[in-house]
Formats: C-alpha cells, structure tokens, sequence
C-alpha cells in the first residue's frame, strides 16, 4: 500500500505532517509540533545582520519549503509571522548521515534551528537552492600540518525568503559534525538525538529592498546559475498602478 505524505501549517501555530492512504481512507495527522514557543531541542544562533529587527507579530505559520535534496538530515523551512524562520531535520532513524534517503518515512522530525535577525514583518515565501556545498575546515586544536583525518566537512545550505517588509534575503545555514578525538571517534549522531552532537548555525548574504509587500517566491535554475521570481504589492502609493502586479526577476550565482 502507497502512503503519500503532506505537511501543513497556519494561523494556529501548528506544524501537521499527514499520511494520506490511496485505498481511500482518510488521511490522519501522524506527528504535530506547537510552534508558538521555543522547543527545548531548538538552538537559536544569531544570524550576522543586526538584531532588534524581528517584528511584534504573533508567530502564526505563514509559510512552508522542502528542500529538494534526499540526503539527510531531510530539511523544512517554515517562514512565520514575526519575521523569523524555523528550520526542521528530519534525521534517519538508523543513524546514517548524509545518506540518500528518498520518501520521509524511517526520519525522526526535530525542530533545529531558529533564523532571527533578517526580516521585520511576515515571511511570505521560501525556496531552498537544490545543491548543498560542503566546506573542509582544519580542527580547532589541531597543528597546521596535521593529516586530513583531523579536519571536518561542513555541509551549507542557502536558503531565500521573501517578507512583507519588502526584503529577499539569502540565508547560508552550516551544519558541522561533532570534532573527532583520538579516544572517541564519533562520526555519526545518535539515532534518536543527534542534535546535540552536531551543530547549526547561519549567517545572512545578499539582501535586497525591492520596495514592495512581497507575497510570493519562486526560484529555477538558469543554465549554471539561479532566477528567483518575486510577486507583491507597491507601497509607494504614487508608482503607476500598471506596475502593481508586475513580477521581479533576480538572477542568483
């Protein structure tokens, strides 16, 4: 038997993810999260752009993105009402990292991550980059000349939204595996908590104003590079209302 999956979120702070059965059954709410206060397994990092901006908006959930790649951890984006972004990892229950991993079943959802410190107002629209860069950094407590088996990989993320406050914001979101000793290698997380042992963090790169209420987002590839597609309203009341639903085109290296 089939299973389709679905995942929802709104007004009500709550983040479903469904099972829909093609006998013709209903579909039933099989995991849920409450994303109105902050998890006790979520790290909030601060971002690199200044802090203060995060409107005074109740947090509905106003947004929702996958990313596409079926390495896990599997990756959900979920934009809010006050501007900020909460990043799911669904990890593999067998403790595997970096495994492909197609369908959702067999993943243990956790809430990871919190991106704060980018927009003021709701974010309306998110779409992940499909590829994810790996970046080899040299151990913290390791000599200049020390073999390749004392450096670590990090994967990175990017990840664009888009916001009422008229902003479309690349967010570069790191994931770092535990440092490696001697006594204990460790190079995979535990399968039903690894969050402890593998760290997030992010930091904001380009940021554009666009002068409008942006309602929507859209990014394709363009050959090598990347074309995100913007919708929303003119706030200068003055512009030519001909321009109000025009679509803005950004090309992304």
């Amino acid at each position: 038997m089939e299973l389709n999956e679905l995942w929802s979120a709104g007004m009500d702070y709550q983040l479903l993810r469904w099972k829909h059965f093609t006998d013709g059954r209903d579909a039933v709410v099989v995991e849920g999260w409450d994303m109105s206060t902050p998890h006790p397994t979520t790290s909030t990092i601060k971002g690199s752009a200044t802090s203060g901006t995060t409107s005074f908006n109740p947090p509905f959930l106003t947004s929702l993105s996958h990313h596409p790649s079926s390495r896990t951890p599997r990756l959900l984006a979920v934009g809010t009402g006050d501007g900020s972004i909460e990043i799911m990892a669904g990890w593999d229950t067998s403790g595997a990292v970096g495994n492909t991993h197609n369908g959702w079943n067999g993943l243990e959802w956790q809430r990871a991550l919190r991106l704060e410190g980018g927009h003021g107002w709701t974010v309306t629209g998110l779409a992940w980059i499909d590829h994810h860069v790996s970046i080899t950094r040299q151990e913290d407590n390791a000599p200049s000349a020390a073999s390749a088996s004392s450096s670590t990989v990090d994967r990175q993320f990017r990840l664009f939204s888009v916001s009422l406050d008229g902003k479309l914001i690349e967010w570069k979101i790191t994931l770092s595996p535990p440092p490696r000793s001697k006594k204990a290698r460790v190079s995979r997380p535990p399968p039903k908590d690894p969050t402890p042992l593998w760290k997030w963090g992010y930091s904001i790169g380009e940021q554009i104003e666009t002068g409008r209420k942006l309602e929507c987002l859209t990014v394709t590839r363009a050959g090598s590079n990347w074309l995100a597609a913007m919708g929303g309203r003119i706030e200068n009341d003055t512009v030519d209302l001909k321009r109000a639903g025009d679509i803005e085109l950004y090309l992304i290296q």
